[in-house]
């Protein structure tokens, strides 16, 4: 009696995870991952919050750069820029992301004095 038990359990789970992976399959074929948008569309660049229910979301549309203000209820338009009239910002050479343990490191080497 155990063994069928765990036979059926073992059955329902194969089950679930069968159903999870077909429910992901269709949701990537018909593109309702990304709310209908394709993946080049439309990029986000950079979110700020300005407190617990406003931010400012900087994207990229149409060779656009938008900057939206978003709250609950509504989003606005506050500026928006041809990609073409934007500046490129030069990329610094050591793009090497440091950890905690370097940056406690770096300061207990040499700490700053006020």
């Amino acid at each position: 009696m155990d063994n069928y038990d765990f036979l059926a359990a073992i059955i329902s789970f194969l089950f679930v995870i069968g159903l999870l992976l077909a429910t992901l399959w269709f949701l990537r074929n018909r593109n309702l991952t990304g709310l209908g948008f394709s993946s080049n569309s439309i990029r986000i660049i950079e979110t700020l919050r300005v407190d617990q229910k406003h931010k400012l979301v900087v994207v990229d549309y149409a060779n656009r750069r938008l900057l939206l203000g978003a709250s609950p209820s509504q989003i606005s338009l506050l500026d928006n820029q041809l990609l073409s009239d934007i500046p490129a910002v030069e990329k610094k050479e050591d793009t090497r992301t440091v950890g905690f343990k370097e940056q406690i490191d770096n300061l207990l080497k040499n700490p700053k004095k006020s």
